[in-house]
Formats: C-alpha cells, structure tokens, sequence
C-alpha cells in the first residue's frame, strides 16, 4: 500500500485499517481498498465484536465492517468494546454499554476506566476507586485512593487487575495489594508497589 493517508491506526483483527484521507476517516483492507469511504471525523480500529468506534459531528457512535451505524451517534467519548460492553461518556458521567447500546451501568460515574482488564472496570466515585464487573456489578465498593488523577484532571489512574488476579491499590500515602473479591493479599505498607 503505498503512503496515500494523512494518519491511520493500523490493521486489526479484521483485517481493516482506519485511515484518514482529506480529513475524514474510513477503513481500507489489506490490498488498500476502501471498504468505508472516508466519512468520519474520527475512527479507531474494529474490536473482536465487529465494531468500531467513530466520531460524527462531535459525537460518538459504533459503526461494523460496512460502515453502518450500529449505534447511533450519541456520547461525548466512547471507547472500544471490551468482552462486548464498552465505556461511554455522557456530559461529564461515565456508563457502560453492551454491543446492542444499551446500558450495563448507567452514566452516574465521574470515571470508569475503558481498559476491562480480566473483566474487571475500576471507576472513581466521590473520589474514592471501587470496581465494577462486565455485567455493571459493583463488585469492590470505593474505597481507595486515585494513584493521580490525569494531566487534564479527566481520568484517574488507578490499579487494573492483572491475570494474576491481583491489583495494587493506594490507600493515604501507602499501596498495598487485594484480590478480586477486596480482600488484601498484602496490606497497605509501601511507598510504592510494582506490578
């Protein structure tokens, strides 16, 4: 394929690539042909669900392979389907959603971290990390301190959970480890705890 975009976000699982071209986004194949037109203010890749988020007009949608719009245009950011729900955000609240657009936890969260990672979401409520299951359960209730919050002050960064089943969490000034139900493996003690 020869150098013919202005940017892209490279080939997933699909075979696709998001391209932008005279300042709109579409989707290419492995041979370098348009299999969406450029149309998009924005696209990312195509997750294993088949869909790909896109910005139109400011606002964010979930589009599949033909560029049909799966879920309309409707929120102020969206991410990419994780084990098919996805986080969204609304004005300055944060939901998640299923592949359907439909709700698994409503946007009542100042944050939910997008990256669902062994299918566990932190999220940041009165300024406390809690964390949410696939299904929108609150499974570990707030409790723990943000690690720093980001440059903007519009996502927090907080411990994810790894294969292990394990995430570090900040509590005060000191980091110590829990499993997936809340209980502390390692109590907070350390002034900082790698992954």
């Amino acid at each position: 394929i020869n150098p013919q975009f202005e940017d892209t976000v490279g080939f997933d699982a699909k075979g696709l690539a998001a391209v932008e071209a005279n300042g709109k986004w579409g989707f290419i194949n492995k041979k370098g042909r348009y299999v969406v037109n450029p149309q998009f203010d924005d696209a990312y890749w195509f997750t294993s669900e088949g869909l790909a988020v896109v910005e139109s007009n400011g606002i964010y949608g979930y589009v599949d392979t033909k560029g049909s719009f799966v879920i309309n245009p409707q929120f102020d950011e969206a991410y990419p389907f994780v084990g098919n729900v996805a986080v969204v955000r609304l004005g300055s609240k944060y939901g998640i959603i299923n592949t359907k657009g439909q709700y698994v936890v409503n946007p009542n969260y100042s944050y939910i971290d997008n990256s669902g990672t062994n299918g566990m979401f932190y999220f940041l409520d009165n300024g406390k990390i809690g964390y949410l299951n696939a299904s929108g359960k609150i499974v570990i209730n707030p409790q723990f301190d943000v690690f720093y919050m980001g440059y903007y002050g519009d996502y927090a960064v907080a411990g994810e959970f790894y294969a292990d089943g394990y995430a570090v969490v900040r509590v005060g000034d000191q980091y110590g480890v829990i499993d997936k139900t809340g209980k502390y493996i390692i109590n907070p003690q350390f002034d900082n705890v790698g992954n």
